[in-house]
């Protein structure tokens, strides 16, 4: 978890490491027409250590998927969300610990979101669709975000990584479910759900690499021709013989 703040001695300190006392005694100063040291520069880092933890995660996402994980520095950090190091540290701990926040911020709406499109289905296949679908959408809405879960899974001391893992594979669970009923009910042909179920997800994984918002489709337009793809392959049945 990130790190709620810890009161200091004669310093005024919300738990989120915000000098109010500070911000106040300088706009005490200018209402006064007083001059003060406070640069614009250093009201401004004060305004940005109140970041929420949402916004944090999001803007270390883009830096994460720009740089990849390794890649990034704790300077690249702090410039991306305006922190001093100090204040990085103070607020997030630790480079591991802002990527499993990005990871476990990510994971449990967007699951949530996946059972409620795929919940009232009229059929496998239609569940199918709506599983595409959603997730097209979330990489056209949050594609950093993606693309930090999808490549940026690093398990490493920080405990929280088991619980992510868990999370993840609830992703997988699900389409594998989906696939199984269908070919329990004889409409679909699957000889191995579990490779299906991962060449499915890898169609719309690599999408996160090249999916354009201003592209000449829409993440459903995209969508219904993975499924289409999926579903029925790429050949012709009349020609089958020869391909």
């Amino acid at each position: 978890m990130f790190s709620t703040g810890r009161q200091r001695e004669n310093v005024n300190i919300r738990d989120d490491g915000f000098d109010l006392g500070g911000t106040l005694r300088a706009g005490f100063a200018v209402a006064l027409g007083v001059r003060t040291n406070m640069s614009s520069n250093s009201v401004r880092r004060r305004q940005l250590a109140t970041r929420d933890i949402d916004e944090i995660a999001r803007l270390a996402a883009e830096v994460f998927a720009r740089k990849g994980y390794h890649g990034t520095s704790v300077t690249n950090l702090c410039e991306a969300l305006g922190f001093q190091r100090g204040t990085l540290y103070y607020r997030i701990g630790s480079k591991e610990r802002l990527a499993v926040e990005i990871h476990t911020r990510f994971i449990e709406p967007f699951i949530e979101r996946l059972r409620s499109a795929t919940a009232n289905a009229s059929s496998p296949a239609d569940a199918l669709n709506a599983f595409s679908r959603e997730m097209m959408r979330t990489i056209a809405k949050d594609q950093a975000l993606v693309k930090v879960f999808f490549d940026e899974f690093r398990p490493g001391s920080e405990k929280r990584w088991a619980q992510v893992e868990t999370k993840r594979d609830r992703v997988v669970h699900l389409l594998e479910s989906i696939l199984a009923e269908g070919r329990s009910r004889g409409l679909f042909i699957v000889s191995d759900i579990e490779i299906a179920a991962l060449g499915f997800l890898g169609m719309h994984n690599w999408a996160v690499r090249w999916y354009e918002p201003e592209g000449r489709l829409t993440p459903d337009e995209i969508s219904a021709i993975f499924v289409e793809i999926f579903l029925r392959g790429i050949a012709n049945a009349a020609a089958a013989g020869s391909c």
